[in-house]
């Protein structure tokens, strides 16, 4: 495999000088030595000197001056002209160092391991000296073992259980890092500088956090969580709904929360129901309705519905719907010309940049029940298929008792055809009654998310997360995104597709973030998903992590997310 001397050609030097062997002679190229371990930090570093050795037709081994030297991986290290290893100071990780000469190379493998250790408060690190014995249970409250986290994660907040500890000892290791942080207080948060060193250095790889307590003079260890780290960021900002604001929200690239549009905005009145477009000008939709309203299926809606530019949430509404169109659940088109809307049973399109009604699409043929309601419909990215909830107990599109997903092709000319069934909640659960809803399609469109629960679709608390294959009908259930039962995981919702091949899936849950928010508070959480896990029939999903950036005070959910 002839990559190693291609990977970074702003780091080569060029051969030169007297003295170089005739190419023509030259059998085999050798760097020694062949395998390094270098350790950096801020305490310091040391480097290593490399050379060149070339073997001759006749046997003979002459150290080559004249190589041009290159690393493939710049953030672990750079090399001179004269072989010369310098590791970065501010990062580990593992390069190749090769030599070049004459359309021949040879490479060596450093691996560079990232050490620091860093005392706050009082704790002293002495009382880890000693021997160390087991720690019975595992003490983590946070986070859960096997999460998988996005490199750009800005910071974890470690936090575990009170041991009554004298000190506590954290010891993050992998193959290229070694950083310990001892603290007296059972919890810790990194800040971004070292948790980015931690991610950068780990990246599309794994780091075992070992918690040690030091207790009436004796230092325990607990078993190690391991945390993944993937090797992208991601990107775009999260748009979601705070009931406590009642208005939407977002929480930027530099996970820095902002107010969108909220009652304050609005002269008190709410604001929900919010759906995003995407194309040349992004739109947001969302629904107004005084916040006096109480939930009463025999008294309407008194609000409205408004469109606005996405970028511009001070212009003025390019579309505003009143009370007898209102619709709760959204979806644009994926060019952000058409939006579909459910509304009193009913699927209405609209022309979303001229403001104006279409047609009334509800897509029910001659011969089925009057009863039927569309509650909720998600176009797919690429604009052939709407994924539809259809119930016939209905309260509102956000309060169904019954309900399955059906998916309903879009034929063009604002015309759609008969929907056909792909979830039926009584296939995934034959002994108890359960619903599905919420359908939420990926963003390159090969898996559809949906909620099912037993009870109705609004907060219930036994709601759980299933992704189905829309070209199979095959579902899995997110275990390891569900963590358990009763935990009201609701709402989800896609990041955009990433330049990896790992997804993003938000969603709401009441679940303990340590001890920051109890399970009584819904607040915004992130699993990665994994495609070849779900193409297989296994659990795709990961351990979820808490969305950084949310204040934990606020109850928050459908976290749409834009890029």
């Amino acid at each position: 495999m002839r990559l190693a001397p291609l990977l970074l050609a702003a780091c080569t030097t060029n051969p030169s000088g007297d003295g170089a062997p005739d190419p023509n002679l030259l059998t085999s190229l050798e760097v020694e030595p062949a395998l390094v371990t270098l350790v950096t930090g801020p305490d310091g570093f040391d480097t290593e000197q490399f050379t060149a050795w070339a073997t001759l037709e006749d046997g003979s081994r002459v150290e080559l001056a004249v190589a041009a030297w290159s690393v493939s991986n710049s953030s672990a290290g750079d090399v001179d002209a004269d072989g010369l290893f310098t590791p970065a100071d501010d990062n580990g990780g593992v390069t190749w160092v090769t030599a070049e000469y004459a359309n021949s190379w040879a490479s060596a493998t450093v691996t560079v391991i990232y050490h620091e250790e860093l005392t706050e408060g009082g704790a002293d690190a002495s009382l880890f000296t000693g021997q160390t014995s087991d720690l019975e249970g595992s003490p983590w409250l946070y986070p859960e073992d096997g999460v998988r986290l996005p490199r750009g994660t800005p910071s974890i907040h470690f936090q575990w259980q009170d041991l009554a500890a004298d000190a506590y000892r954290l010891h993050f290791s992998s193959a290229v890092s070694d950083i310990v942080v001892y603290t007296d207080t059972f919890e810790w948060e990194s800040q971004a500088a070292l948790w980015q060193v931690i991610a950068s250095t780990n990246a599309a790889g794994a780091v075992d956090v070992t918690l040690s307590a030091s207790i009436d003079g004796q230092a325990q260890q607990a078993e190690p969580i391991q945390l993944l780290v993937n090797r992208m960021d991601t990107r775009g900002t999260i748009y979601y709904w705070t009931s406590t604001k009642t208005g939407v929200s977002r929480i930027n690239e530099d996970h820095e929360v902002e107010s969108w549009w909220t009652r304050d905005d609005m002269g008190g009145d709410c604001v929900g129901c919010h759906a995003v477009s995407t194309g040349a000008e992004p739109l947001l939709a969302y629904t107004v309705f005084p916040t006096d309203w109480e939930i009463d299926p025999t008294n309407p809606y008194p609000g409205r519905t408004e469109i606005r530019l996405l970028a511009d949430p001070d212009s003025a509404p390019i579309m505003t719907m009143e009370a007898d169109e209102i619709g709760d659940f959204k979806s644009f088109s994926p060019d952000g010309e058409l939006m579909l809307s459910a509304y009193n049973c009913q699927l209405l399109l609209y022309d979303a940049r001229a403001g104006e009604l279409i047609a009334d699409v509800t897509p029910w043929d001659e011969g089925q029940s009057a009863a039927l309601c569309v509650a909720q419909g998600e176009w797919s990215p690429d604009g052939s298929q709407v994924a539809l909830t259809i119930s016939d107990e209905l309260e509102f599109s956000w309060r169904i008792s019954d309900g399955a997903i059906y998916l309903m092709d879009y034929q063009g000319q604002h015309s759609f055809a008969a929907p056909r069934l792909l979830v039926d909640p009584a296939s995934l659960f034959p002994d108890l009654d359960h619903i599905a809803y919420y359908p939420a399609w990926s963003p390159d469109g090969a898996w559809l998310a949906f909620n099912t629960s037993t009870g109705d679709s609004y907060d219930d608390e036994d709601a759980e997360l299933w992704v189905v294959d829309p070209a199979t009908g095959r579902t899995t259930a997110l275990d390891a995104a569900n963590q358990g039962a009763g935990l009201t995981n609701s709402w989800p919702r896609w990041s955009p597709l990433p330049d990896d091949d790992m997804l993003w899936l938000t969603f709401s849950s009441k679940r303990d973030y340590g001890m920051v928010v109890t399970t009584s508070q819904p607040q915004v959480w992130v699993s990665a998903f994994d495609p070849s896990l779900a193409a297989e029939g296994l659990d795709p999903s990961s351990p979820a992590f808490w969305l950084v950036g949310q204040d934990p005070r606020e109850n928050n959910h459908v976290p749409v997310w834009v890029e």
